[in-house]
């Protein structure tokens, strides 16, 4: 298996542009640094003493510094530097170009959702629908900074502000189905601590019910990571159990209590209204965890 990897990564290196644009670089400069010994490596000449002295003379040249601690005296020595120039042009230019171009297609591919997060210890929020900007709302406003990859289909022009909108989380999009593992693998779920699993409405084509893929979706990260900490929004209460088969830690049902509280509404006013307000993070107070003071610890 290691030996596998191995040929897999060698396979890859070789395939890589930049690898044999900064190859031909060292090269180029480690014969030239060589070749210039041959002209200017005579007795009485002290501008090139060792091959350091030259290969140090060939990366000056290349890069265009030109500190004139060593230069080529000889005509040989000269023209060799003429070829040494226009030859670092072509390869600078070539390595800047790919480095650019590198760059750039990270980021297009970021903001397509593409690009795999970097990350670890950090939150998954999978699906998406119309509580998603209450629950980032919600966690941007628990005073330590989190890290959060979006996992969802929807366009990626549409989550593009969303990435941007919360000064204390920092968000990846990943687009794709939440249930697929290769989707998961790019939210890196193998270094997730928690997951939370929203009934999906980011993709229209979809035949399968929202709870449906909300449970495919619990098993296959359960299987994954065992370790991590998974909750659940289901919209129809019959679909708990199959929840806590997947040995999920919380489960959020859709109008669970809205029987209660309609008849609280009549049968004991103000307590409906005490409950909204202690959930509502836009009005005080309302319920957090707060470390407890040392002075109490004991």
């Amino acid at each position: 298996m290691a030996l596998r990897k191995l040929r897999y990564q060698v396979r890859s290196l070789l395939k890589n542009r930049l690898f044999w644009i900064i190859s031909l670089i060292v090269a180029v400069a480690l014969v030239a640094g060589n070749v210039i010994l041959i002209f200017e490596q005579a007795p009485g000449r002290q501008e090139f003493k060792s091959p350091a002295d030259g290969i140090w003379w060939a990366v000056v040249t290349m890069t265009t510094v030109g500190y004139g601690d060593h230069f080529p005296v000889t005509d040989g020595g000269r023209a060799l530097g003429v070829v040494l120039m226009f030859s670092s042009i072509i390869l600078v230019s070539l390595f800047t170009a790919t480095v650019s171009s590198i760059f750039v297609a990270r980021k297009i591919q970021e903001g397509k959702g593409l690009e795999h997060v970097t990350f670890g210890n950090h939150i998954l929020l999978c699906g998406w629908n119309g509580h998603a900007l209450r629950t980032l709302e919600r966690l941007n406003t628990q005073g330590d900074a989190l890290d959060l990859a979006l996992i969802n289909q929807m366009a990626p022009e549409n989550m593009e502000s969303v990435v941007r909108s919360y000064s204390n989380l920092e968000v990846r999009f990943i687009r794709g189905d939440f249930t697929r593992e290769e989707v998961l693998d790019r939210a890196r779920i193998r270094h997730a601590r928690q997951a939370i699993l929203l009934p999906d409405r980011s993709d229209a084509a979809t035949t399968s019910s929202p709870d449906q893929r909300t449970i495919l979706a619990a098993h296959i990260i359960r299987s994954i990571n065992p370790e991590i900490q998974v909750f659940a929004h289901i919209l129809d209460e019959e679909h708990a159990m199959d929840l806590k088969r997947a040995e999920v830690d919380g489960v959020m049902i859709s109008d669970c209590y809205a029987g209660e509280l309609l008849a609280d509404y009549v049968a004991s006013p103000g307590t409906t209204q005490a409950i909204e307000q202690l959930v509502d993070n836009r009005s005080m107070p309302n319920v957090r965890r707060v470390n407890v003071p040392e002075e109490f610890v004991v």
